[in-house]
């Protein structure tokens, strides 16, 4: 189990209050209409921006899943998305980038700042779990990891910038 078997799982509690809260935020940004109205035709980059964003979140329960059982890379995989999807994405820049529209008050502001303390604190959780695996992590899985979220930063940016 790679060590992981006797460390505290507090982690993966963390990680799933972060994931809900992450989420959450995401949800209402489509619902007040961040990436365009919500209609029967979807824009390819609407549906580029589904895409990913569903990618973000099963990747990162896949990596959950797979560092429950000790492997480093998911570990570190995890923690990369809580720390940069969760914590800085969906928390810091969202409630720093701008004011939400009057409808979505005061839901998206508590959603952005869910997203800082369950983030943050599932970064925490995870690099304190990580320690206690000795194994070096694999490049292979951060480097996807890396990918999807890049993806995602950049079709979410393209598209909150054209119905701001």
């Amino acid at each position: 189990m790679g060590g992981l078997a006797n460390a505290p799982s507090a982690w993966i509690a963390w990680t799933a209050a972060a994931l809900i809260a992450s989420l959450v935020h995401v949800l209402i940004d489509f619902h007040i209409g961040l990436y365009g109205e919500t209609s029967t035709k979807m824009s390819s980059l609407q549906g580029a921006n589904l895409f990913l964003t569903s990618l973000v979140y099963g990747y990162w329960i896949y990596a959950v899943a797979v560092a429950g059982f000790g492997n480093r890379s998911a570990l570190v995989s995890a923690l990369v998305v809580a720390a940069l999807w969760a914590f800085l994405w969906n928390g810091v820049i969202g409630l720093m980038i701008s004011p939400p529209p009057s409808s979505a008050f005061p839901y998206q502001d508590i959603a952005h700042v869910s997203s800082i303390v369950f983030g943050a604190g599932a970064s925490a959780a995870i690099w304190r779990a990580s320690r206690s695996i000795a194994t070096e992590a694999s490049w292979t899985m951060l480097t996807v990891t890396g990918l999807i979220l890049v993806s995602a930063f950049v079709v979410q940016s393209v598209l909150g910038l054209r119905h701001a």
